[in-house]
């Protein structure tokens, strides 16, 4: 089970290093500016490649941050909801993040690991959105700064497992910001707030034999540190 769950931080690793190579609309290739429009006090945010762009003029009749369809932008709202994952906030402790773990009905503490790079993580079984999962907390330098939830399903049911939370997530944040893939290569991807993002993937459970073999993998990460930890490796609802 060990070597299982060494190969899924590895997948998780490769997801967020994947998300930083996205095209435009992540911020570690686009530049983000937030304006106000002086007509409507509508908040725009423009994304450029670059981070020389100088605004002469605003007006907007599309959807507004941190209105009722505001869709993929991270608004104010978004950006609330993002403020924590599972109830635990970025940059909690481990301790806490194991009590407010804890604290959650169904949860049970399997193992603490400590891994390369200043990294530990924390693995937990218990449900989430009432449907048992294999959760996993990563701490840099003692903070939490990513959360991985695992649900295990066999190779005809996967996809309805990716589809449900994929509509999830979407109702919460807005629209995922890029997909790919197709079948068990399907792929999402969400910009939560300026720091923090989310993916969503398939991985493959490759361990003896079993009627689950393959995982649905919901990660949550602060950018700053998944760009740092991706270079270093490539060199209500629960939502």
């Amino acid at each position: 089970m060990g070597v299982f769950f060494m190969k899924l931080m590895r997948a998780a690793v490769l997801l967020l290093t994947a998300f930083l190579l996205l095209g435009a609309g992540a911020t570690a290739l686009a530049a983000e500016q937030w304006v106000t429009d002086p007509n409507t006090g509508a908040k725009i945010c423009i994304m450029s490649m670059t981070d020389d762009v100088t605004l002469v003029a605003a007006r907007w009749s599309g959807p507004e941050a941190g209105g009722p369809d505001a869709g993929s932008t991270p608004s104010g709202a978004a950006t609330e909801k993002a403020a924590k994952v599972l109830g635990i906030p970025w940059g909690a402790s481990e301790d806490e993040a194991r009590r407010i773990m804890q604290e959650r009905p169904g949860t049970k503490h399997q193992v603490t690991e400590k891994i390369a790079n200043n990294t530990t993580r924390q693995r937990y079984i218990g449900p989430f959105n009432d449907d048992q999962a294999v959760i996993i907390v990563s701490f840099y330098q003692g903070k939490m700064f990513a959360v991985s939830i695992l649900h295990f399903r066999s190779a005809d049911q996967v996809m309805d497992k990716f589809n449900e939370l994929k509509a999830g997530m979407s109702q919460r944040y807005g629209s995922p910001f890029k997909e790919s893939g197709k079948y068990l290569d399907s792929s999402a991807w969400w910009v939560l707030d300026p720091n923090h993002r989310a993916g969503l993937i398939i991985v493959r459970n490759d361990i003896g034999q079993t009627d689950q073999s393959f995982a649905t993998m919901l990660s949550y990460w602060q950018a700053d540190l998944g760009r740092l930890l991706g270079s270093a490796a490539a060199g209500g609802k629960d939502y």
